[in-house]
């Protein structure tokens, strides 16, 4: 029988993605949540079909989503936004110099 332990830290993990989306000002954190998402139901499904333990897909398939955002991040070169050596802002709600 499968538990959702796994699987649902998994589908809170990627939900946790859409936020931070838009706080980093970057759009391809949606495509990983929903990808984390997407790892979460096929471990749940895959436990409930079958003798494989949701983990072993939800660790394989989480581990890989996010081993392969961080390889296509780093090799893309581009920072968030900004001049790289500035190291990471945030972006601003008002204008610099206006309270």
């Amino acid at each position: 029988m499968a538990t959702p332990g796994h699987s649902s830290t998994c589908r809170g993990v990627g939900v946790h993605f859409f936020p931070l989306a838009s706080t980093l000002a970057n759009r391809s954190l949606r495509l990983l949540g929903v990808l984390l998402i997407a790892v979460a139901a096929a471990a749940l499904a895959t436990g409930l079909a079958s003798a494989t333990a949701p983990s072993t897909v939800t660790g394989a398939g989480a581990g890989l989503c996010l081993l392969a955002f961080c390889l296509v991040t780093l090799l893309a070169g581009r920072p968030l936004y900004g001049d790289p050596s500035d190291g990471l802002r945030l972006p601003r709600s008002q204008p610099e110099g206006k309270a």
